[in-house]
């Protein structure tokens, strides 16, 4: 088995096995009818080992192969102008927002790739004039709105492709995921 195979089924393992163990712990407190500060504790551990496990599920659907990668469990992450080789960017965050600005970065003739993904919170991406784009947006709860294309609710999944975005030499792929926050994809004036 190849390492990264190997080290996403683990991920998958662990992610499953802490949601597993979150949920009872949460069901036990609630189903209780006597609540203390241990209780509490108790409810916010298991919420924070739910989360924990959702975030391990989440964090790395796309390919294992990028030019850059980025992890944070908390905080925001602003980015601007990074640049994006043909393997692309991957940016991953537990709890907190991520703001990217790629208004003025620079593109080969290749397709480039994109990948955004948090648990919490928002993503706000702005691309640049004129640059062909596909984007790709998955939420299980939360609002939508990609190069004028929205949707909002529960269970959300929304594309964009820009047209002649086949044909192009220069183009960027996007893929945005998060389970409960908003997705916002604009377009550089210019």
């Amino acid at each position: 088995m190849r390492d990264g195979m190997k080290h996403a089924t683990w991920s998958v393992l662990f992610g499953l096995l802490l949601i597993v163990l979150g949920a009872l712990l949460l069901l036990k407190r609630v189903l209780g009818l006597e609540f203390d500060f241990g209780d509490v504790v108790a409810v916010a551990g298991a919420l924070f080992l739910i989360v924990l496990g959702v975030y391990l599920l989440v964090r790395r659907r796309g390919p294992d192969v990028h030019d850059r990668a980025m992890e944070k469990m908390f905080g925001n992450l602003d980015i601007s102008d990074p640049q994006i080789g043909p393997a692309g960017l991957d940016l991953g965050l537990l709890i907190g927002d991520m703001r990217i600005d790629l208004s003025r970065a620079r593109f080969a003739d290749v397709e480039h790739r994109l990948r955004a993904h948090t648990v919490i919170g928002d993503i706000r991406i702005i691309v640049p004039a004129g640059l062909p784009v596909r984007a790709e947006g998955h939420s299980l709860i939360g609002n939508l709105q990609l190069l004028g294309k929205t949707s909002d609710g529960f269970g959300n999944r929304l594309v964009y492709e820009a047209e002649g975005y086949a044909a192009a030499r220069r183009k960027l792929s996007i893929h945005a995921d998060l389970v409960l926050g908003d997705i916002k994809i604009t377009r550089a004036e210019g």
